[in-house]
């Protein structure tokens, strides 16, 4: 009788340390879930800032990215598609949009135009656009805009960082995983010149 009220009191102090722990379990996922929730809520709020100059990370997990309704959330994963990126690869999306614009006015020394000479004109195109305003007698006033809209792809890749020149000792090698950063610009009249992308380790 004694082992047996021993065996129950066992089992019941397990299933009680279980609930406790599937409590603590659900807890901290409800926990983390909110934190994202309000990170999310947060970002929205600073994308819709007029400050541009700072923004807020959003928090996805796959299944929401692959699911959202947001329309650039959508072409960025459609360029992740285009980019052969899988779900499991994929480490960071991010978009950037931004535009050029230049004004400036020349005035020459001589007179090239004829008296009530005035002319705007707008050459207009989705990657630019270019204002020309020519007055007598000799104002030349330029308005050139030129937007850039930039996607930025991080995936993971496992590499070999020092391969050997035989390819079947390479076989047996370990491979260390890379984060890969693509960059692309829509803009075709924008060329990116130089980047540099840097991971902080903690």
């Amino acid at each position: 009788m004694k082992l047996r009220d021993y065996i129950i009191g066992l089992v019941a102090i397990a299933v009680l340390f279980s609930v406790i722990f599937c409590s603590m379990s659900v807890n901290k996922s409800l926990r983390k879930s909110l934190e994202t929730s309000k990170q999310n809520e947060l970002a929205y709020i600073a994308e819709n800032d007029s400050l541009k100059n700072k923004s807020i990370q959003f928090s996805y997990t796959i299944s929401e990215l692959n699911n959202s309704n947001d329309s650039l959330v959508k072409e960025m994963v459609a360029l992740k598609r285009d980019l052969k990126v899988k779900d499991k690869q994929l480490a960071s999306l991010a978009y950037l949009q931004s535009i050029a614009n230049i004004k400036d006015t020349v005035r020459l020394t001589d007179t090239i135009f004829v008296e009530n000479t005035k002319v705007d004109t707008t050459v207009n195109n989705k990657w630019y656009t270019i204002g020309l305003h020519l007055e007598y007698p000799h104002m030349v006033g330029l308005n050139i805009k030129v937007p850039s809209e930039k996607y930025i792809v991080s995936s993971y890749k496992k590499v070999l960082l020092n391969p050997s020149d035989c390819k079947v000792r390479n076989w047996f090698k370990k491979k260390s995983k890379i984060v890969e950063v693509e960059v692309v610009e829509k803009n075709p009249f924008i060329i990116n010149e130089k980047q540099k992308f840097i991971e902080v380790i903690k």
